[in-house]
């Protein structure tokens, strides 16, 4: 297998451990169950079973090609410039993704479920995007996808797809609820990156 490959694949594997460390910790420490997919309906069934297989193959993808290694000339014809920028984007992507997850704190949660999400963040990471964590992730598995394995790209595409259609749940969900504090922070921050310049809508 590639090095730069599976580099890029154990950053997402060391990852995936830190995301479910951190869960486990904020639970404990809030007394809440942070895992509102656990209450999903509609479309979130859908999102849930995509991250939870887009994430769980390729944190397995190693082992996979242990199985199924690809062939030498795959993996020669690979410019090893896009590997090195697929690494420092999945190193980049897995830390500032932890970062933003622990930022907030007691109300981390996964998934949207009306009653159940906690205090709005709005500082630090979520200064800049209102949907910090999914950001990251992003980032994450398009780095993982540059290591070069097609396998790795399709697993990015489910969850990109996956995260840009909770998004689209989630901003739904806390539209619905009490006060006009979403409201404010649509109009300050923009839902991927940046802030705004006027108070348009998002």
């Amino acid at each position: 297998m590639d090095a730069l490959a599976l580099a890029g694949q154990a950053v997402f594997a060391a990852y995936v451990a830190g995301f479910l460390l951190l869960t486990r910790r904020m639970a404990h420490a809030s007394g809440d169950d942070p895992w509102l997919f656990a209450r999903r309906s509609g479309t979130q069934r859908w999102t849930a079973l995509a991250f939870r297989l887009g994430f769980a193959l390729l944190a397995a993808l190693p082992l996979i090609r242990l199985i199924a290694p690809r062939t030498p000339e795959t993996v020669a014809a690979w410019p090893a410039a896009l590997g090195w920028l697929g690494l420092l984007l999945a190193v980049a992507g897995a830390g500032l993704a932890l970062r933003a997850q622990a930022h907030m704190g007691a109300f981390w949660r996964i998934g949207a479920a009306e009653g159940g999400l906690g205090r709005l963040v709005t500082d630090g990471p979520f200064a800049w995007s209102r949907n910090s964590v999914f950001l990251r992730q992003i980032v994450l598995v398009w780095g993982v996808a540059l290591g070069g394995d097609p396998a790795a790209a399709a697993l990015a595409l489910v969850v990109t797809v996956a995260a840009v259609t909770q998004v689209a749940v989630e901003e739904r969900v806390i539209a619905a609820g009490p006060g006009a504090e979403y409201a404010a922070n649509r109009a300050r921050v923009n839902r991927w990156l940046g802030r705004k310049r006027d108070e348009g809508a998002g």
